[in-house]
């Protein structure tokens, strides 16, 4: 059995899958960052190797961290209408002129919330499929079931 299914997805979706996935995990990817932009930063900028200037550049690096990566998604934000296809191979997609597929050994995980079905990639990309796009609520349980299937037979 293929899926087929078409939505729109909305910018709040988007921020509320971001600050979920921040909340879980994300933040130690901010603080790694800001850590790195730390120690870099200052030779960059011919500062004198100090501990004061590492943290501080560290202070100011954490807030623009997480602004940016905050922000990324809503910039690459797509409203258009999605067409996307799920089988036993994996997952395709097309918005407007633009197309892309992930194989199920590419996935991560294939995760069902109250409000949305979420595949997440092995590279950290996530595809929310929000509730709306499935007929029913049964339609939705059984096209996460079947990608679970999918997803451990493909699993690496």
């Amino acid at each position: 059995m293929n899926y087929s299914l078409s939505y729109r997805s909305s910018r709040f979706e988007v921020w509320h899958f971001y600050w979920a996935a921040w909340r879980a995990r994300l933040w130690r990817v901010h603080l790694l960052a800001a850590a790195v932009l730390a120690f870099t930063l200052p030779d960059i900028f011919g500062a004198p190797p100090a501990i004061s200037s590492y943290v501080l550049y560290f202070i100011g690096a954490l807030p623009a961290v997480t602004l940016f990566f905050a922000l990324w998604p809503q910039v690459m934000f797509k409203s258009k209408e999605r067409t996307l296809l799920v089988g036993p191979d994996g997952w395709s997609t097309k918005i407007g002129n633009k197309s892309g597929s992930r194989r199920w050994a590419e996935i991560a995980s294939v995760q069902e919330a109250r409000d949305s079905v979420v595949i997440t990639s092995t590279m950290g990309n996530a595809l929310i499929v929000p509730a709306r796009a499935f007929v029913d609520e049964a339609f939705k349980g059984q096209f996460v079931k079947d990608s679970q299937a999918w997803h451990r037979e493909h699993a690496v």
